[in-house]
């Protein structure tokens, strides 16, 4: 539904990888809309969300 490659060009142009800790721009972004269309509340939410679901996104 995404296209990868589109976004992967804006985070290489704009240089957001640089310094990345923990996710790539694009698993923020997935996670981020993980805990939109889910509803969520909280970061806390989205986090027990995807640690229920871990299973399921390997």
């Amino acid at each position: 539904m995404l296209p990868q490659e589109p976004f992967d060009m804006l985070v290489n142009k704009c240089g957001s990888d640089r310094y990345y800790k923990t996710f790539f721009s694009w698993e923020q972004l997935i996670v981020m809309l993980f805990g939109i269309l889910s509803r969520c509340d909280s970061m806390g939410e989205v986090c027990d969300g995807m640690r229920a679901l871990s299973g399921k996104l390997n």
